[in-house]
């Protein structure tokens, strides 16, 4: 195992989480994302374009639901004197997040919590992010209905997920959602799409690249160490991520629920 961080103490723990048994799942992933910002294939000028989609203003509750480092919330918190929620399972994460929005100057407020994602709490919030996580809810539908439900009227949701590249064939293990498809998903929850961010090829580049770079550094830091080299994994992650470029893009949409004040 390795040695694990201090928890802080405005982290909450979700009631029936068992604490070791998350240390010791998400340390595989640890190596490969710890001094990494974005956890997922897309730039800071992307995840830029998603905030402002979002619209956040002062007053305004947020959710995050698989937070990883927090870098969404904190940007808006930055900003905004929002009332934030980031939720995550992995401690690891968490504890990174809440030790960033420490150093932070935040006009907000957030509160951290570890735990799965179904148990995130169920507002009603003004904005809703799911960003990379769809596997919490079996799926892009699911995460939509999900997040669509801790929706206020007029709220926005920012949902991040691969989908199939227009005109691109289905990979042989196993079917990916279309463009087409995701849509029509998301106007099903009954939510009006504002717009899809797509990454760009260079944004998939540079999280391949960091995740390879972390898993040297991480290796380095403690040599001979089997548990803290993960730098094989990481290769074969990233060599599978490769695979999927030519057919699969990632992207994340932005959309509103049609009542109330936008």
């Amino acid at each position: 195992m390795i040695p694990t961080p201090e928890i802080p103490p405005e982290v909450e723990i979700l009631p029936g989480v068992e604490l070791d048994e998350l240390w010791e799942r998400y340390q595989l992933f640890e190596p490969l994302h710890f001094d990494q910002d974005l956890l997922v294939p897309m730039s800071e000028a992307e995840l830029g374009r998603v905030v402002a989609a979002l619209g956040p203003r002062p007053g305004m509750r947020i959710l995050d639901i698989a937070c990883g480092h927090g870098t969404l919330l904190l940007r808006i918190a930055e900003r905004h004197a929002v009332e934030a929620v980031g939720i995550d399972e992995s401690p690891w994460a968490v504890t990174r997040a809440a030790e960033r929005g420490r150093r932070a100057p935040l006009r907000g407020r957030v509160r951290w919590i570890i735990g799965h994602g179904i148990d995130a709490p169920e507002g009603p919030f003004d904005l809703v992010a799911c960003i990379g996580a769809s596997w919490i809810w079996h799926g892009f539908r699911g995460t939509v209905e999900a997040m669509a439900r801790r929706l206020r009227p007029g709220g926005r949701i920012a949902v991040g997920d691969l989908r199939l590249r227009e005109g691109a064939p289905q990979p042989e293990e196993g079917r990916v959602l279309t463009r087409a498809e995701q849509l029509e998903i998301l106007r099903a929850a009954g939510l009006e799409p504002l717009g899809e961010i797509v990454a760009a090829p260079a944004s998939w580049f540079r999280y391949e690249q960091a995740v390879l770079a972390s898993a040297e550094a991480y290796a380095l830091a403690a040599p001979g160490h089997p548990i803290r080299d993960r730098r094989a994994f990481a290769r074969e992650w990233i060599a599978e991520l490769e695979r999927d470029r030519s057919r699969l893009t990632w992207s994340v949409w932005v959309a509103r629920h049609p009542g109330g004040r936008s």
